[in-house]
């Protein structure tokens, strides 16, 4: 926060990409953040979908988190996708008693990942009005987002998503010095981990330096690409 981050992500990297912290450290975040005097949005993330089997009680999620992120991994034949992600996005909302704001979560190593591909992801979640969509990479192991994801096919994405009316976020250990390319493509919003830890490694402690560092590169390149938001 101090860093000057406009949406706060709470998870556990320890759990993989999308790992879900304990409920009480949620809670515990959340209103920690919200007693603040500065206005930061707050995002969630759960798990993968497969981690919410029917049987698996329902966490509570405190008032005032903005947006939630589910996982596709291993849920790579389309239609059971739909049917578990739809589901598990009802019962958190039954859970909640209101309507939630998701995120539409593809992984861009989608194969090593056995999850549906990008485009079936994206395709769906303007089809149901999600208001952002997260291309991330499932393993932190074997490339940025980048490396799976060129420019030019990242930018594509970026304007069908944008004539969808939604915005999009991307994340997979990216760099300071790759936020001019990747922001050139259109991005409307950075998640970052590694980048935000002492040393680069994610599941090292976050400072505000590292997050200044980066907010800058994201500021350079705006300016660059003529973007000002």
């Amino acid at each position: 926060l101090a860093g000057g981050c406009d949406i706060l992500d709470i998870k556990d990297p320890t759990r993989g990409s999308l790992g879900m912290a304990d409920p009480e450290a949620i809670t515990r975040i959340s209103a920690a953040v919200r007693q603040r005097g500065r206005p930061t949005m707050l995002s969630v993330a759960l798990g993968e979908l497969v981690e919410w089997p029917p049987d698996r009680p329902i966490a509570v999620i405190p008032q005032r988190v903005d947006f939630l992120k589910l996982g596709p991994a291993g849920l790579s034949r389309h239609w059971q996708w739909l049917n578990q992600w739809r589901s598990t996005r009802h019962r958190f909302e039954q859970q909640a008693g209101r309507r939630l704001n998701w995120v539409a979560v593809a992984y861009a190593d989608w194969k090593p990942a056995r999850a549906p591909a990008v485009d079936a992801i994206v395709d769906q979640a303007l089809e149901e009005g999600l208001p952002v969509v997260l291309i991330d990479t499932y393993t932190k192991a074997t490339g940025r987002l980048l490396d799976w994801l060129p420019q030019d096919r990242l930018a594509g994405l970026a304007e069908r998503i944008h004539e969808g009316g939604a915005k999009l976020a991307v994340a997979g250990r990216l760099t300071a010095g790759a936020a001019r390319a990747i922001g050139a493509c259109g991005v409307d919003i950075f998640a970052i981990r590694s980048a935000a830890c002492e040393d680069g490694l994610r599941t090292g402690k976050v400072t505000s330096d590292c997050v200044r560092r980066f907010l800058s590169a994201i500021r350079v390149a705006a300016t660059a690409s003529g973007r000002a938001d």
